[in-house]
């Protein structure tokens, strides 16, 4: 039997708020620092929002972990699933000017 994978494009909803949280406030957001990550007068920051909901599974506080681009090496480290597995509670990375990424990478946490 062969299966025919479905492109995870099928199932993305992407926050496309550059402006504010509106479209991530529901989970819980409010903007605030976590693990020293920064935010914006807006409280946008995808590093700090990955922080939020991997602290909220439990992951340990290692502090900030740098710019988007590189989780993939840094979260592993401290028990944070960032890889090309999407499911949900993994941190999905790109790395700097590819996909949804601008020079800083971009993460985002899998909700569902």
């Amino acid at each position: 039997m062969s299966v025919v994978a479905t492109p995870a494009s099928a199932y993305t909803n992407v926050c496309r708020d550059t402006t504010g949280i509106d479209c991530i406030r529901s989970t819980g957001y409010l903007g605030a620092s976590t693990w020293g990550h920064p935010v914006d007068a807006s409280g946008n920051n995808c590093t700090n929002y990955a922080a939020l909901r991997a602290a909220e599974n439990g992951a340990s506080n290692p502090g900030n972990l740098g710019n988007a681009r590189d989780w993939d090496n840094k979260a592993a480290g401290y028990g944070i699933r960032v890889d090309t597995t999407p499911v949900v509670g993994a941190i999905a990375q790109w790395e700097a000017n590819s996909g949804y990424a601008g020079s800083y990478g971009h993460v985002a946490y899998v909700e569902s």
